[in-house]
C-alpha cells in the first residue's frame, strides 16, 4: 500500500504494522499537518512519522515488563512546539522547507531549555 505525499511529491509504502493503531480509529488526524495519520518508519526502534509532514510518533509501547502493549501512537513533539510546527506546515510550500523551519523551532527550543537549567 502506498501514499501520496503531496509536499514531498513522492509516494511512501506503508508498512502495515505500523499503521496497526491508526487503522483502529481511522478519524485520528496528525496533530501538526491534519491529514489522517499514516505513517512511516523512521530509523529508531518503536518511532514513525507521519508521511505528509515528518512529524514523528511513538507508535510500540512497552509495559514495565518489557512486553509490547497495544496503544495508540502518541506524538514525539513537545505541546508547547506543536501550536509552532502546525504554522510552519501552513505556511512551508514542500517538505524539505517545513523540515527547515521545524529543525529551527526545535533547535531554539533545546538551547532555551538548557540554558534555563
Amino acid at each position: 500500500m502506498y501514499a501520496y505525499e503531496a509536499k514531498k511529491g513522492t509516494f511512501a509504502h506503508l508498512d502495515l504494522r505500523c499503521n496497526k493503531e491508526c487503522d483502529k480509529q481511522p478519524d485520528q488526524k496528525c496533530l501538526v499537518c491534519g491529514q489522517p495519520l499514516t505513517l512511516g518508519w523512521t530509523i529508531f526502534h518503536g518511532e514513525a512519522e507521519c508521511v505528509y509532514c515528518g512529524c514523528p510518533y511513538t507508535v510500540y509501547h512497552y509495559d514495565e515488563k518489557g512486553n509490547l502493549i497495544s496503544k495508540i501512537p502518541e506524538v514525539n513533539v513537545p505541546s508547547e512546539l506543536l501550536p509552532k510546527y502546525r504554522e510552519a506546515w501552513e505556511k512551508a510550500e514542500t517538505f524539505s522547507q517545513f523540515q527547515q523551519i521545524a529543525r529551527k523551532i526545535t533547535d531554539e527550543y533545546r538551547k532555551k531549555r538548557e540554558s534555563e537549567g
